[in-house]
């Protein structure tokens, strides 16, 4: 299609550009002047077709492969120019980086093109009228194009062009982009040469928007409600993502009611279009959920929500742990946006089910990841179950990492047609390997755009070395090394900095490494000026006072973020980094999964998901997740991550040199997706196990309660989840057997759960233990306690339900466990001052200070340590008081029927709301774990 010369080496061009603007020798090198001269022939060669069928066409990755060459080489020659020893003129820069967003425009990669044109001065786009127009084409959300402005000469067009892309009428539209064109054509024949050398591609380019408009929702997809699209556009979505525009407006995936797989990379609109999906699927009555794996992602998607369905549906949120208690109430209409824990409980209660119309799964490739997995595998199968009596009910996953998703086609009931795998990328993403000596480079990875015969692991470019001060001893445990591994990352991450600017993320394996890296970082860099970041820390020290080593990290620019802080900091440090205010955030996993903050650059701190035993080596599917941090579209144009050959861990994983295999399987190894109940299952530790089966066991009791007319439960609810459909067929069915003969049984505490009435049913008591949420096994445990007549104040009564339950399989939490084990354990909490503990919160004694009351006054501990501990303790709070014992107290109000007449008259549920409440005052807004680690 685009007629370009076989000697014009775009490819050659793009990977040599790339290097460049890293400040690394490429492995193809080629001359700046010949790097732009091949981006201008592409530009050139795309230019002069705007017919539909030619713009269509370029969705397609490769027929769009030298126009997206074209806009990165203007881009990374650009960077690569203002980063160089030679100054250079900074017209000619702006130029560059101006024609790259007219080239990102052209390919309808809007939010690339606004990215390329924050490089662009203003006073560089206000010398002009041409100029000025162009920018309006290539980023129809801004500012200029919104309000109107006081040149006379320019008003016209933004008027016109605003209508365009805005006006209800489809007529009204086409009107307007006429006229909006002739002023452009205008002043563009009229203009200088440079600026008539803009016509064709900005002609281009506003066909583009045109194409893409958000606005021909309301003609081409009329499933999709009006106030929806309109919302979305006063919201900032103007033009749709080519894949966007595919799914709603060509495939139409919003007019049908079959489930649906959409496997997109990250950032090209999976939400957005399950969104629209959500407003077309609410019919009369009807009610959609959103199912998000973690609180941030789903407070993220609640804020879209209210935007896009302001006034018209009401948006709803049921965060947090297990409750099947004190649910909504729900509209005619109502959209909720639901963790797998509300959800399961609401799903339990029974009310509403039948007005169940779309419910969407995302990252639904979460069920490998331990018990959250277990019990979203447990719900999609339920919710699977229940379609066969609601044929209004239509599931969607989501997911941006799935690399064989036939096989959850096969279980989610997703057709050939409604499985959408489209590659197409806003940024580009990069990939570069740190050696354990210190080399680094940069590789092709899955770009489309390598040279050809180059493979993903192909380097792009010649090592650099990173100086790695701290000296990594052969040790059988990580605390030998964790400081100086901490200098090491810090140094990759100095070295970013300079590379490639900020903000930048660095992924830890663990809270201490947060703060350790955090120490580093913060060393030599000047106080920040920023007064939002400045502001901020006074805050966060004026709440917290324990918490001066962050406000001092805060003024330097660099923040850690992990689970142990309170809530309301968390959601700080998260706003500094939107504001792109912060230089270097830290981080575990509770900002790499899901959480979309414009981060240029990632580390991954650790090649090791886990440093215990031999070690495990993380999952290419969790690298690909968290390599999807950096990079968010119309923040950047690239997104560069960087894997560490980090050697703090076992001794069997460091070796005396460098291997880059290691990294590249971690990167790029295939595997389908494997259910918790499969797969690695005989590599699970038995506490594991316990855990898992459990979860099922409860899903299980669930699933009986929600078919009460099945004549085999066992076997459509194992063959309706995925480990039945895959390899872990019969360990699901080894669990629900033995379930089964659990319920049955009357002779123990409670009598039977179920009886086998063909088909099996549940008895009063198994409906109550259905609506624990607790497995049969805990639920008999639990009836047990309330058989007994004697409950004592509250800080001795939970004192002694965490103790009577520390050992459940629901309960996770190492440190309680080890509290009643009787072995010798380090923990600040004992067996004797958990009663203490407890009456102090109750209290409402600030954290800080119940946790220096359990340190030992004598204790010598180095201040590091100290916060190690303070880390566990805030830990335990969240998952064991503030999440375990609510679930505790609301499965104990569901059972109490089964114990006896004090036990009847206890208000449980008010205890477990107190707690909740008081630990959400606590922790500045919820007390919820946010981050559940999987299982190992």
């Amino acid at each position: 299609m685009s007629n370009l010369p076989v000697s014009v080496k775009f490819l050659d061009s793009a990977a040599s550009s790339a290097a460049k603007a890293r400040g690394v020798e490429p492995i193809w090198p080629t001359e700046d002047p010949l790097d732009v001269a091949t981006a201008l022939k592409c530009i050139n060669a795309f230019q002069v077709r705007v017919n539909i069928e030619a713009l269509e066409a370029l969705d397609d990755e490769s027929s769009a492969q030298p126009l997206v060459a074209a806009a990165r080489i203007l881009q990374s020659t650009a960077q690569h120019l203002r980063s160089g020893d030679v100054p250079s003129d900074s017209a000619d820069l702006d130029e560059l980086s101006f024609h790259a967003a007219l080239a990102f425009a052209m390919h309808g990669n809007f939010p690339s093109a606004r990215a390329a044109l924050s490089d662009v001065s203003h006073d560089f786009i206000g010398e002009s009228l041409v100029f000025r127009m162009v920018a309006a084409i290539c980023n129809p959300c801004d500012r200029s194009v919104r309000f109107s402005s006081d040149d006379g000469k320019f008003e016209p067009f933004r008027l016109q062009w605003y209508r365009a892309l805005r006006s209800r009428r489809g007529q009204l539209r086409d009107e307007a982009f006429d006229s909006a064109l002739k002023l452009f054509n205008k002043a563009a024949m009229a203009g200088t040469m440079a600026e008539g050398a803009l016509l064709l591609g900005g002609r281009m380019a506003a066909y583009q928007a045109k194409r893409l408009a958000t606005a021909n929702l309301l003609d081409d997809a009329p499933e999709i409600p009006n106030w929806f699209v309109l919302n979305s556009i006063k919201a900032g979505t103007v033009t749709l993502l080519p894949p966007q525009h595919v799914l709603l407006s060509k495939r139409r995936i919003a007019n049908h009611g079959r489930n649906t797989l959409l496997t997109l990379p990250t950032s090209t609109g999976k939400t957005f279009v399950a969104e629209a999906c959500i407003a077309s699927g609410l019919s009369d009555e009807g009610l959609c959920v959103y199912v998000a794996p973690y609180v941030a992602v789903g407070e993220q998607v609640k804020d879209s929500l209210l935007k896009r369905f302001k006034g018209k549906v009401p948006v709803v949120s049921m965060f947090g742990g297990f409750q099947s208690e004190a649910l909504n109430v729900f509209a005619e209409r109502e959209v909720v946006v639901a963790t797998p824990e509300r959800f399961d409980g609401w799903l339990r209660a029974g009310k509403d089910i039948e007005r169940l119309r779309t419910v969407v799964f995302d990252e639904i490739h979460i069920l490998e990841n331990g018990v959250r997995g277990a019990r979203v595998e447990g719900l999609v199968s339920r919710l699977r179950l229940l379609q066969r009596r609601n044929p209004s009910l239509r599931i969607i996953g989501l997911s941006a990492v799935l690399t064989e998703p036939k096989l959850v086609c096969k279980w989610l009931g997703v057709q050939d047609d409604d499985l959408h795998q489209i590659g197409w990328r806003p940024t580009a993403r990069r990939l570069a390997m740190c050696l354990a000596n210190g080399d680094m480079y940069w590789i092709h990875g899955n770009d489309a755009l390598r040279p050809i015969n180059e493979r993903a692991i192909s380097a792009m470019s010649e090592s650099v070395r990173i100086d790695l001060p701290g000296d990594i001893k052969r040790a059988q445990f990580p605390k030998v090394n964790e400081k100086n591994a901490a200098k090491n990352v810090s140094s990759i991450a100095r070295d970013l900095l300079v590379r490639l600017g900020s903000p930048g993320l660095v992924v830890c394996p663990r809270k201490l490494d947060t703060r350790l890296l955090a120490r580093e970082l913060m060393g030599d860099r000047e106080r920040v000026e920023s007064a939002i970041v400045l502001q901020t820390a006074d805050s966060i020290l004026e709440r917290y006072p324990y918490l001066d080593f962050l406000a001092d990290c805060l003024r330097r620019g660099v923040a850690y973020h992990n689970a142990s802080l309170p809530f309301d900091v968390r959601r700080d440090i998260e706003q500094l980094t939107r504001e792109r205010a912060l230089s270097v955030v830290c981080a575990t996993t509770t900002l790499a999964e899901g959480a979309d903050l414009p981060f240029r650059w990632t580390i991954v701190a650790h090649w090791l998901s886990s440093m215990y035993g031999d070690g495990t080596r993380m999952k290419s599917m969790t690298f690909r997740n968290i390599a999807g941090r950096c990079g968010r579209a119309g923040a950047f144009s690239e997104g560069d991550t960087v894997l560490f050959e980090n050697l703090m861990g076992p001794p069997s994983m460091q070796r005396q040199r460098s291997d880059a295999t290691r990294l590249e399987e971690v990167m790029f190894s295939s595997s389908p997706l494997m259910s918790t109940l499969g797969g690695e299952w005989t590599t699970t530790s038995a506490h594991a196990q316990k855990l898992l089966e459990a979860t099922f066991s409860a899903q299980f009791l669930a699933c009986i309660g929600e078919h009460f007319d099945a004549e085999d439960i066992v076997s459509e609810l194992a063959g309706a989840s995925y480990a039945g459909k895959t390899d872990g067929a019969d360990n699901v069915r080894r669990i629900l057997s033995e379930t089964v003969i659990s319920i049955l049984d009357d002779k123990q505490a409670g009598g039977a759960m179920a009886v086998m009435n063909s088909p099996i049913r549940l008895t009063e008591f198994g409906q109550a233990a259905n609506l624990s949420g607790f497995s049969p096994a805990t639920c008999r445990l639990m009836v047990q306690f309330l058989l007994e007549n004697t409950f004592k104040s509250d800080e001795a009564l939970y004192s002694e339900l965490l103790k009577r339950f520390n050992n459940v399989s629901e309960q996770s939490d190492e440190t309680l466990r080890k509290i009643f084990s009787g072995l010798a354990h380090k923990n600040v909490l004992k067996a004797d001052n958990l009663e203490e503990m407890l009456r102090n919160l109750l209290l409402g004694m600030d954290l800080r200070t119940v946790f220096e009351s359990l340190r030992s006054k004598t204790s010598r501990a180095q201040p590091d340590t100290v916060e190690t501990w303070f880390e566990d303790f805030v830990s335990f709070i969240n998952g064991v008081v503030g999440n375990f014992l609510p679930w505790i107290l609301r499965g104990l109000a569901k059972l109490s029927e089964y114990g006896s007449e004090e036990a009847r008259a206890t208000n449980w549920s008010e205890m477990a709301k107190k707690v909740e409440t008081l630990l959400s005052a606590k922790s500045g807004g919820t007390a919820v774990d946010d981050s559940l680690a999987p299982v190992k």
